[in-house]
């Protein structure tokens, strides 16, 4: 109950949009699980204090900001690029170039949970899989974005924000899959590939924060 609570208090304080999304996710997953779950009283106690607590975590930013917005005009945000998602060849093109610059999934998870979730025998890693892989379709330029154009749902402003959550979920499933493997050399092997992996997108990520620096100095001028 903590762990979730005071992660989601967490996500509240630095981004209200993204503690939407997680608790509309949340919501599915819980929904969705209903016809598994072994102790659905004890699963649904512990939903409603997990969800006290987070009130109370979180009603440092909740009250003011409910009370701004009860008091004063807010002003919706820019919604006209809705529904221009991601390609999905661009998206696997780049999840095999591993570019840290552009949305992507990652090269690992690209290549590793469509073959790996799909011979596992385990419900929950076979859960998080359809979790991951429906978020990642509806991330892209598969799903019609465009017939929400003009509702509520366009306050998300770029569908491919839910990519962040299929990583989330491919990521759960891949480590799950690996952990559980019997061949410690595929431990090694993978964990080492993710290692370089990761240490690529941190070096992309410092080479483009150095080029945008100097792009700015460049623009700047030193006798103002």
């Amino acid at each position: 109950c903590l762990l979730i609570s005071f992660g989601l208090a967490s996500i509240t304080y630095s981004h209200i949009l993204s503690t939407i999304m997680t608790i509309a996710i949340l919501f599915v997953v819980y929904l969705s699980t209903l016809s598994i779950q072994k102790n659905k009283a004890k699963s649904f106690k512990a939903l409603v204090i997990s969800s006290l607590i987070y009130f109370l975590a979180s009603s440092g930013f909740n009250v003011p900001f409910i009370n701004a917005i009860l008091s004063n005009k807010i002003n919706n945000p820019d919604v006209s690029g809705f529904g221009s998602s991601v390609n999905m060849g661009d998206l696997f093109v780049e999840s095999l170039k591993n570019s840290a610059m552009s949305p992507n999934v990652g090269f690992i998870i690209a290549t590793i949970v469509g073959i790996a979730c799909l011979y596992t025998e385990n419900k929950f890693n076979k859960y998080i899989y359809i979790y991951g892989l429906v978020l990642l379709i509806i991330s892209t330029s598969l799903f019609p974005w465009m017939i929400f154009k003009n509702t509520s749902i366009n306050l998300l402003q770029f569908p491919w924000r839910l990519l962040q959550f299929a990583v989330m979920f491919l990521s759960l499933c891949v480590s799950r899959v690996v952990c559980d493997a019997k061949i410690k050399s595929f431990k090694h092997i993978v964990t080492l590939f993710a290692i370089i992996l990761s240490i690529s997108s941190l070096i992309q990520c410092h080479d483009y924060g150095m080029k945008i620096s100097k792009d700015s100095s460049a623009d700047s001028n030193p006798w103002y």
